[in-house]
């Protein structure tokens, strides 16, 4: 009776052995499985060379993870430059919100003692403002960093990073926009050697040299 049943194993839809397969691994019934896989039926295919077909998936792997660590870097760093845009321009009113009251209340002596308060407000959103333009200046760093690891990877896998760079372009970004702002930037050796190696980990997993 058992043969009999397996003989149907080979009739099974590919739905059908997937949604058998399934339960079987959910109940745990290795043999089922098993079963389910030796009698799928077998078939021959004509593909690509194998060794092209790895290059170029991972080349668009990693391209993937480039575009989405840089426009991370990115993103962040426009909220840093809006925040600190924000926090200026509030201490600008704070100032401007603070000498108006003591022109209103025309009272030196009110005004000479609330002014360490005044200087201690506008000195913590100054504050606020340096630190914010720190953190936007080692986002530029590792951003800048990021890109000559990708370059550097690419120069030493004998990939033309020119043409990689004009492929990224077609997936509509371009690195015209924000290369100039990163000129007065200084790159992190150490963060660049570490990004570099991460991309050739990845790239010879997936290729054969």
């Amino acid at each position: 009776m058992k043969k009999k049943t397996l003989e149907f194993y080979d009739k099974f839809t590919v739905k059908e052995r997937f949604d058998l397969s399934l339960a079987a691994l959910a109940r745990d019934d290795q043999e089922e499985v098993h079963r389910l896989q030796d009698s799928c039926p077998q078939k021959r295919y004509i593909q690509a060379d194998t060794e092209f077909c790895d290059r170029m998936d991972s080349l668009k792997h990693l391209c993937v993870n480039f575009i989405f660590m840089r426009d991370l870097i990115i993103r962040d760093s426009i909220v840093l430059c809006s925040l600190g845009f924000t926090f200026s321009k509030m201490a600008v009113a704070f100032e401007d919100g603070f000498n108006l009251a003591v022109e209103t209340v025309k009272d030196k002596q009110s005004y000479e003692s609330v002014l360490p308060l005044k200087e201690e407000k506008l000195n913590e959103f100054l504050i606020c403002v340096d630190e914010l333009e720190k953190e936007f200046s080692e986002k530029m760093s590792i951003l800048k960093s990021l890109i000559e690891a990708f370059r550097l990877f690419c120069e030493e896998v004998n990939i033309n990073y020119q043409q990689v760079i004009e492929w990224l372009e077609k997936w509509g970004t371009t690195e015209e926009i924000f290369t100039p702002l990163l000129e007065d930037y200084q790159i992190d050796e150490k963060a660049v050697e570490s990004l570099k190696n991460k991309f050739l980990e990845s790239w010879q997993k997936t290729t054969v040299f």
